[in-house]
């Protein structure tokens, strides 16, 4: 008896420590013109991403989708953070 007992809260302990550390994460990402006729111009909220992780998973996930690239109004950064 004892035995199931403790293989039960083993179980138990288990699956509360995976079970709840995921979240639904909103990666939120910022688009600012560094080069071109737009430069300094900065759009909130250009991309949001929702992630159901825990924290870190979920920030290096969004942190993934930092970029730089260009387009007809010039050279842009993309900068991704959790909100």
């Amino acid at each position: 008896m004892k035995k199931i007992v403790l293989v039960s809260a083993g179980l138990l302990s288990l699956w509360l420590s995976f079970g709840s550390c995921k979240q639904e994460y909103v990666c939120s990402c910022d688009k600012t013109y560094i080069t071109g006729a737009s430069m300094g111009t900065s759009v909130e909220n250009y991309t949001l991403y929702p992630y159901t992780d825990s924290r870190r998973r979920a920030d290096n996930r969004c942190k993934q989708n930092n970029t730089t690239q260009m387009d007809d109004e010039g050279a842009y950064d993309i900068k991704c953070q959790i909100k």
